[in-house]
């Protein structure tokens, strides 16, 4: 289940994703743009295991993403290695 905005049937703002379970999935925002078909991704993104450990966070800043990886103990991964 996802919760989220709208604006002229792009998303919009903070979005929220979570597992059947009710537990938080990943948390981030959408930039909306007159151009295109779709909003981007835009700023911190959060991503979580189903056992609500954060699992990876990127930074998205003028399109390029920056990737931080963590296992289920919550400790930051090398660069390179994702799980």
């Amino acid at each position: 289940m996802s919760e989220g905005f709208y604006k002229n049937g792009k998303m919009i703002g903070l979005w929220l994703s979570f597992y059947e379970t009710g537990i938080l999935e990943e948390k981030g925002y959408y930039k909306y743009s007159d151009q295109g078909t779709y909003s981007k991704k835009d700023g911190a993104w959060k991503y979580y295991y189903d056992n609500g450990q954060l699992r990876s966070e990127s930074i998205i800043k003028d399109g390029v993403e920056d990737l931080k990886f963590y296992d289920k103990e919550g400790n930051l991964l090398p660069s390179g290695e994702a799980c």
